[in-house]
């Protein structure tokens, strides 16, 4: 009798052992699949917003808009770090936090299509307040992601983290690169410009009197 209720015990443990494998395993793959879309939303939102926030004193010159714009978006993501980033995660969590603060990135970039200052600064007061909220979530998001991902006994939990946030920081200065392509390839000039140069306004011919 001892003998079958030894080997029932060892069953038992060893089913219980499987189901952990399992759901460690289960874990590791929802982690995994988090960390893809959190990259990918990312790319996503700043490949838009670093295309237009670098050509803002470029494009958007009409009483400096571009520039005060970006200005209030820094001012903003300032105060929302001391005073509304812990309430705003409280209360929605990671994963909305980062879903809801994506809309204040799509208004200023909407924004900057008919860039007049009625739109263009309450615009940016929204992307700065969210954006300190967007920031923050994401790396309490990628940390937790990360210490669901199935190790080996000796690999370091440390190690795991970093190798997540390099990976996703790698990918997340690619958006400098779509960025720039994208209004590269829009602002691009055509060989099939026929125009005219008034070199009488401009350059050495310039002056006062003309």
């Amino acid at each position: 009798m001892s003998d079958e209720r030894s080997n029932d015990n060892n069953n038992t443990d060893k089913s219980s052992s499987n189901e952990s494998d399992d759901n460690k395993q289960a874990k590791s793959r929802r982690a995994k699949k988090n960390f893809i879309v959190i990259c990918l939303t990312f790319i996503l939102i700043y490949t838009p917003y670093n295309a237009v926030t670098n050509l803002q004193s470029s494009i958007n010159i009409d009483k400096n808009i571009g520039l005060y714009s970006l200005a209030v978006i820094s001012v903003c993501s300032v105060v929302s770090c001391l005073f509304l980033t812990h309430p705003f995660i409280s209360i929605f969590g990671y994963k909305w936090s980062i879903f809801i603060s994506q809309v204040g990135f799509l208004l200023f970039i909407v924004a900057n299509i008919y860039p007049k200052a009625s739109f263009m600064f309450p615009a940016s007061v929204l992307c700065g307040l969210l954006r300190a909220g967007f920031w923050t979530s994401q790396s309490a998001f990628i940390t937790d992601i990360s210490t669901h991902q199935k190790t080996d006994e000796h690999e370091d939990k440390k190690a795991i983290v970093n190798k997540y946030f390099g990976i996703f920081f790698s990918t997340f200065q690619t958006t400098q690169i779509w960025g720039n392509l994208v209004s590269y390839l829009i602002l691009a000039q055509t060989g099939n410009n026929n125009y005219e140069r008034n070199e009488t306004i401009c350059g050495a011919a310039f002056t006062e009197n003309t």
